[in-house]
């Protein structure tokens, strides 16, 4: 499900192991390990440190208003100015709750979730340290870079390169991993 209008269809997301990912060499296929991968600092931001306007809560927020305003309470974690959590709905099941701290309110990211994007399997797919692939966000706050790994269209595990501007997800890459021998 993509998150469009309230917190329970904005960004339902798996939990885990990609940090793996983003700080340990993948194994990517033939065809793409010729081109350069998206790092977080090709795309900095600055840190927002400013006086946060008050939060503004729509009537599909208040489900999650106490969670939201801690967040509103938080640092940024995401691109200079969002506060962004990982809120767990279940077994494999999760969304993000992001909050812009500039703009006071909370907001939703277009990029994949639910069925769209699941486990890869365990078994055939592996970082370079030998750990699994497993489908998560990986972020950092002085960067708008947002990475989505776990399977894609296909059955192929992957990772999709975001970036963030104006408050909008653009996809720049997909890297199809190849399965461990």
């Amino acid at each position: 499900m993509v998150m469009a209008g309230n917190f329970l269809t904005r960004g339902l997301v798996g939990s885990s192991v990609a940090l793996a990912i983003a700080v340990c060499p993948i194994s990517i296929s033939a065809q793409q390990s010729s081109a350069r991968l998206p790092k977080f600092a090709d795309y900095p931001s600055n840190l927002f440190r400013g006086k946060k306007p008050p939060l503004k809560l729509d009537r599909e927020d208040l489900l999650f208003k106490t969670r939201l305003r801690a967040l509103y309470n938080s640092s940024p974690n995401f691109g200079g100015h969002y506060a962004i959590s990982v809120v767990g709905c279940g077994a494999d099941c999760a969304f993000l709750l992001v909050v812009d701290l500039e703009a006071g309110r909370p907001v939703s990211f277009d990029v994949p979730s639910g069925e769209e994007l699941t486990y890869c399997d365990e078994n055939r797919f592996r970082d370079s340290r030998g750990e699994a692939i497993d489908h998560d966000f990986v972020f950092r706050p002085e960067s708008r870079l947002f990475l989505v790994s776990g399977k894609m269209a296909g059955n192929e595990c992957g990772v999709r390169y975001f970036v963030e501007k104006g408050g909008k997800m653009t996809l720049l890459r997909d890297v199809h991993l190849k399965p461990v021998q």
